[in-house]
This record gives structure tokens, sequence and C-alpha cells, in this order.
């Protein structure tokens, strides 16, 4: 049989354990931990009706004697309500007996129970810390006396109430940032806020259950010492978070009631984890090298890797921060500090940094690698030159300015300025020279001055330095005036009305105005100029020490129709000015005269060898004067070649003549004639006839009879002739000496009598 000196029930606030006493054989343990407070209750309630029952399936003692009285119970101090962290001493006497008491046990209604080994005296104090508001309720004793499996119990003592007043609320415990992800580097803020009105409190803080001592983990506890505050709210401050500042964080907080400090009941936990900062930003500096030119303008970027939505960037030199003039931020993640024109004093060590935002927090990076900065001479200042050099232009003759630049860098870039303004290649009707940039000039070229190209003139350049571009300061102004033309030429024609026959020459005078002792002429076609020798022209080989020249056409055509104009070019201390060009005159052609008839005399073109032959040209039309030509095989007949006679009719009449008084062979072949007709004392050739062929035939016998009548017919028809002419001689006695002198020029032959035996027979 098994003896039993106490059972106890501990209860530690979590769990409930009911189990043997020192000194008792335990056979069985009970354990519960309720996880709600209504559990809990529950089970307190249900554990207190099972302590009998628990009891009674405990292995018995058995006892010799029936149970001795009941001890006395008592409590001190004696207090309606008993605070959180008071000690109240349970004392448990028991009467006098002449048994010895072994233990005494003290039970309470919420399921607690401990038992204490007895002194020698019969009474005994159990002190009770009251921690928490479950330390509340019915309290009472009981003894034993004998020895170990000998115990003799007591009867149960009194019982008194012990009151115990509620802890302080709970407090909320709340971190920044909320999300409880905080970057290393970075503050992280734990603030404790107690509830209900501002009174005198002590914040206590915990990590992962530690209490936190104020100044570790490189936290700072915001109320001073010691450490009480008249507010509501204690911030645990840790200015820089790192792997030590994560875990599980809770706070409880002390209120002083009755000049004692009562604890509350510990807040809700919150964890911190830890995020990586944001990566270091990439600082880059234009120009690459970090060598810059004094006066030049300086570019530093700060760029920021990462997808943040929002950043603010911040530049340091030499460690200091560079304060803008005004604070922005960007969604993009590239900020630039530019510094137009740099100075010794911008010469430095550039870092920078930025800030992302996380769910409204500004989570800083670390400062990026530095970057140091140094500034150089600028460069000198280029030359700027001119043609003409005395900077005074002509309109319309060319102007050429040239920028040169020192030193001897290996490539430059020129630039070109006008009032201030940069010149961009094309505008203003001009041009920047193709030089290549290896060489260290360039020129700016006007083809033709005109009022856009007067002003100040500067250039600029820029020498590649190790893959970047230095610009130079601008060069000394140059201005450039402009001098009025030379006067316009006259253009004049011949013939004056502008309209030329096709074939005929067409002369075109351009004369120079002025004193000036040396010109150079051109002449334009629709615009074009024309070249010597193009278009069956000629220009005159007049000097160029006369004013005027001309361009002829020794045979006009179609080519020679159209706008013409003309100018020239004055020589002005060895510098050729040109002048504006001539009004423009319009050459047009004239038809050519209409194509004579040709005719012959027999008609059938055969003749009988010794026989007369006459051909006959006739011009159409109503022109009061003309020239005629023959032609046999192509080649003009020259009056009296050939025993060839040119009948001397008036030139103005219609027709000439052309006679064989005997034809033989040389008389034979294809014969064509032309006409010229007088227009405004211009001759205008008419084209060539069309061709007739003369062939030869032998002459036969004849009948004496015939041939003796023929003959007298002849004769007859001769002395008629005779008369009529002598009468038109002395008629016209002035007319006749106009066709002897037209002959001498090989233009119209001189009369020729007609002999008997030139008469042709076939014609009778």
């Amino acid at each position: 049989m098994h003896h039993v000196t106490g059972l106890s029930i501990l209860w530690d606030g979590q769990s409930r354990r009911v189990s043997y006493p020192s000194g008792g054989s335990p056979g069985w343990c009970l354990t519960s931990e309720p996880s709600s407070q209504p559990q809990r209750d529950q089970f307190s309630m249900v554990l207190t009706l099972l302590l009998p029952v628990l009891a009674s399936l405990l292995p018995r003692p058995v006892f010799p004697a029936a149970k001795h009285p009941a001890p006395v119970f008592s409590v001190h101090p004696q207090k309606d309500e008993y605070l959180l962290g008071d000690t109240v001493g349970l004392t448990c006497t028991a009467p006098p007996a002449r048994d010895q008491v072994s233990s005494f046990q003290y039970y309470s209604n919420m399921a607690w129970a401990v038992s204490a080994r007895a002194s020698s005296r019969r009474e005994h104090t159990y002190n009770l810390n009251i921690t928490e508001s479950r330390s509340a309720g019915l309290y009472s004793c009981s003894y034993y006396t004998g020895k170990s499996g000998h115990f003799v119990p007591s009867y149960e003592s009194n019982r008194i109430n012990i009151r115990v007043k509620d802890p302080p609320p709970e407090p909320t415990l709340s971190v920044d940032p909320p999300s409880g992800v905080v970057s290393e580097g970075h503050p992280l803020h734990i603030t404790c806020k107690a509830p209900g009105d501002a009174r005198q409190l002590r914040f206590h803080f915990y990590q992962d259950g530690a209490k936190i001592v104020p100044g570790d983990v490189g936290s700072e506890i915001s109320t001073a010492a010691p450490r009480t505050s008249s507010m509501t709210v204690s911030v645990l401050r840790i200015p820089q978070a790192d792997t030590n500042s994560t875990g599980e964080y809770t706070c409880r907080y002390e209120a002083k009631e009755s000049g004692r400090w009562i604890l509350s009941t510990r807040s809700q936990a919150v964890t911190v984890t830890l995020k990586d900062p944001p990566p270091r930003p990439v600082l880059t500096v234009d120009p690459p090298s970090g060598g810059v030119n004094e006066g030049f303008p300086l570019l530093i970027t700060c760029t920021a890797p990462g997808d943040a939505g929002e950043w603010r960037f911040h530049f340091y030199k030499d460690g200091a921060k560079i304060i803008p003039k005004e604070p922005s931020t960007s969604s993009r993640n590239v900020s630039v500090f530019s510094i137009p024109r740099a100075g010794l004093s911008n010469a430095g060590e550039f870092t920078c940094g930025y800030e992302e935002n996380v769910n409204g927090r500004w989570v800083p990076s670390p400062r990026s690698l530095p970057v140091n900065v140094t500034v150089k001479d600028p460069l000198p200042l280029p030359v700027l030159s001119m043609d003409p050099p005395s900077g005074v232009v002509s309109k319309g003759l060319p102007l050429v300015i040239t920028c040169t630049a020192p030193g001897d860098a290996r490539e430059w870039r020129f630039h070109f300025y006008k009032d201030g303004a940069e010149i961009i290649p094309g505008d203003m009707v001009s041009e920047i020279s193709t030089i290549e940039s290896s060489t260290d000039s360039l020129m700016l070229t006007f083809p033709r001055a005109g009022p856009e190209s007067t002003g100040k003139f500067t250039c600029s350049y820029e020498e590649n330095v190790s893959g970047r571009w230095i610009p130079s300061p601008r060069s000394q102004a140059v201005n450039v005036t402009m001098k009025d033309p030379p006067p316009q030429p006259v253009l004049s024609m011949d013939p004056s009305s502008g309209v030329v026959s096709e074939g005929l020459p067409l002369l075109i005078t351009c004369m120079a105005p002025g004193d000036a002792r040396e010109w150079r002429f051109h002449f334009y076609k629709d615009g074009a100029e024309i070249i010597p020798g193009d278009m069956v022209s000629e220009i005159s080989t007049t000097e160029s020490s006369t004013d005027s020249m001309m361009l002829t056409f020794p045979r006009a055509g179609p080519e020679s129709t159209g706008e013409f104009t003309c100018s020239y070019e004055e020589n002005v201390s060895g510098r050729w000015i040109p002048s504006p060009r001539s009004q423009a005159v319009n050459v047009t052609m004239k038809d050519p005269p209409p194509q004579p008839v040709l005719s012959m005399d027999p008609p059938s073109g055969v003749v009988s060898e010794g026989l007369p032959l006459l051909i006959t040209c006739m011009a159409p039309g109503d022109i009061s004067e003309w020239r005629f030509h023959f032609y046999k095989d192509g080649a003009k007949i020259i009056p009296r070649d050939m025993v060839s006679e040119i009948s001397t009719t008036e030139p103005s009449t219609d027709s000439m003549m052309l006679t064989f008084p005997r034809a033989g062979p040389e008389s034979t072949g294809e014969f064509t004639c032309s006409y010229e007709e007088n227009v405004s004392g211009r001759w205008i050739p008419s084209p060539r006839s069309q061709a007739v062929n003369v062939t030869m035939k032998a002459i036969g016998s004849l009948p004496i009879p015939l041939v003796a009548g023929c003959a007298g017919a002849a004769v007859g028809l001769v002395l008629l002739l005779l008369l009529v002419c002598l009468f038109k001689r002395m008629k016209k006695g002035s007319k006749w000496a106009w066709r002897r002198r037209a002959q001498n020029d090989g233009s119209i032959s001189s009369y020729s009598p007609m002999s008997l035996a030139m008469i042709n027979p076939d014609t009778l």
C-alpha cells in the first residue's frame, strides 16, 4: 500500500498540471493547454469539479484513525482587493495534538494547489505572489501527520476569498515601416501605446521574449530616465537596422496606482524582418574622363538600378550634400546635376545617393562610388578671316569666311555665328565647305552675297579629346557690309524686232555702262549660260578692254530662239565683280520664203544638141524685190559659166530665166533654183525648187523647105524682140545701169542678145 503525503496542482498561466507532491508516488499526470480565454475559464470550472474525482482515483493509503481536526487558515496583509505584484501570506495553523504535523496543503478553487513540508512547529506560512488576475479565488488549507505510507489528513480549513484587481489593459504595438520589413541600415521605429488618458507610465520592450535594455542592439527608447512619462506612447528607435534588429517584438507598461507600479499584460507581437538596402547607384560624368575645360558644361548623372516607381536623388561634393535650388522627385531612375559653366570651384570628388518610395516611405540607398572632376584651362580662340579682306562685298558676289583653329589637335568641328546666332548649313543661302574635320580650318561661303550676308560674324571650334568634343570660346568678330553691284548691261539684237528667219544670221550685243577698264561678258539663253561654240553660236573676240561683246548665230535655227540675257564682270582691284543680268530679249523664228517653181523649154527636158535651152525660176508671193540663183547638180551656176546666160529680168519681177544659147553636153544634168526676197533691207533666202532633169538629143536631117521656113520665122521673131528691148532701154535708162552693177556681184547677169541659131525649132 502506498502513502501519499500531498497532491500538487500547478498552474503556470499557460498549462495546468495535477501531480503527486514530493514524496508521493505519481501514477499519472494531467496536463492541459487551453488556447483561449473562454477555454481557460471553462477548464478551471471543470477542474474544480474534478478534483474530488481525481483524488478518489489516486491510490489511497489505509488510515489507522479518523481525520484530524481542521486547521485555521488566515491571510496577511488583509485587503479587500490585492494588486498585481502583491505578496500574500497564506498561514495554516494546526490545532494542538499529540501527533506531529508532517506537511501542509494549500488549495484554490482556481485549480491551484501546493504542498509544503512542515517544520517542528504546527504552523506554516506560504507566500503567494500575485502575478496575474487569475490568482484571485477561494483559498483554504489542510495538514497531514504521520510518515510516508501512513499519512493521516485533516479536515479542510476555513476558506478565504482573495480578490485581485485587473491589470492595466494591453498596450498596442506598431512598427514603422508598417510592413515590418526594414531595409538594412535604415531606421526602425517600434511604438508602444497605452490605452486610456495620459498618466504616469513606464514602458518596457521585449525582443523574442527578452527585455530590451536601453542602448542594446543600437536602440534608443524615447522616454528619459527613469523611463517614466506622462504620455501614453513610447517609441523604441533603432537608427540603423541590421540582422540583430530582426525578431518578435512585444511591449508592456506600468501604471502607477496608490504609489505602486502596476504592470500591464503584454501587447500582441509584431515581427520585424530585414530587407537588403537599395542597390548602390551609378555615378557618371560628362566628359567621361572627369577633366572639363573651364567655362564649359559639366554633367553629373546618377542612375538608380531597380524598378521603384518614385525616386529622390542627392548629390555630394567632397562628402558634403549639394543643396538643390528646388527639391524634386522623379518618376525616372536618372537624375542629372548640370553645371553650365565649370569653374575651378567645381573640381573635387562627387558621389550621389537616392531614396526610393516603398509603401509611402523613402528608403535611402548607399552612396555611389566617387568620381573625381578636374577643371582644365579653356581652348585658345580661333582666328576668323574673310575674302574680301575689307569686309565690304558687292551684292551678288561670293563671300568667303574662314575659321582657323590653333593648336595641334587631330580632329575638329567648326561652328559659325551671325549676330550671335549659329548658322545652320544651307541657311541664308550659305554653304559650309566640305573640308575634312582633320584639317584645322573651315570655310563658310556665300556664293551670291545679299542683304542677309551682312552682319557681325564669329566662329568657334570643338576639338576631339579622348572621344569628347571640347568647345573653344568664340573668335573675334568681323563685320560684313554690302556694296551696290555694277549697273545692269544693255542687250540689243539684229534684227532688232527679234524675229529672225531660219538660216539667216542673228547678232546679239551686250554693252556694259560705266568706265571700268576691263570686262568679262556672259550670255544666257532661257537662264542657262551659253558656252562659246554651243548652239552653233559664236561669241565675238572683242577685247575685254572694250565695253561690249557680240553673240553671233551665223545661221539661225530653232535652237536660236528663246529668252536671251547677258551680264558682265568688271575688274576691281584684281577681283571680278559681276553685274546683274540685263533685261531679256525674246528671239522668235520666222518661216522661210516658199519654194520657187522651176520650168524649162523644151518642157520635156529633152533638148537637141546645138539648140537653145531655157530654164525659168518663178518666186511665189507678193514681195517687191527678189534675187534668184540657179544650181546644176547641186552647184551654183555662175553667170557666163557653161555657156549659159541668166536673163536680165527686173528684180521687181517674180521670175528669172537661165538660157543656154547652144545646148551641149555641159547643159545636161539636174537643175534647181532658189531666190532671196528683200524684207526690211535684209535678203531672206528661200528653199530650193524641185529639180528638173535635162537630157541631150542628136539633131537629124530636115527637109530644106521646112528648114528655110523655120529660119525665116526665127529671124522675124528675133527682130521683133530686139525692137521691144530697145524701147525698154530708152525708157528706163537708170535701171539698166543698176542691172549692170548687179551683174558684177554675181547675182544678176547682163543682157545677152540671142542669135538666130539659138532658136529652138522644137518650140516653134
